[in-house]
């Protein structure tokens, strides 16, 4: 499995969990399913200690389906990789 398809299962994972959101289509949101911001944001914990890697809560709540917060994971993976692969280079990492 590679690391794209690692973070989209532990995504799907993480998600399943969630009551409310057991079996729902990927491309459907969150609060329409009534799922809290609080248990939102206590996914994106649970995600992100199993992953290591780190999304901005505003971008997540912003775009609060399965599919979409694999993209925002994958994304944040790619911008983690690019800095570590550029030794000597300072920059910040919102």
């Amino acid at each position: 499995m590679d690391r794209n398809e690692q973070i989209a299962a532990t995504i799907r994972e993480v998600c399943r969990r969630e009551e409310l959101l057991a079996g729902m289509p990927e491309d459907e949101d969150f609060f329409d399913h009534g799922v809290s911001s609080l248990a939102v944001i206590q996914m994106q914990i649970r995600i992100e200690e199993a992953l290591k890697i780190t999304v901005a809560t505003s971008d997540l709540m912003g775009q609060p389906t399965i599919s979409d917060w694999i993209r925002l994971y994958i994304r944040g993976a790619n911008a983690s990789t690019e800095v570590e692969a550029s030794p000597g280079t300072a920059c910040a990492v919102a």
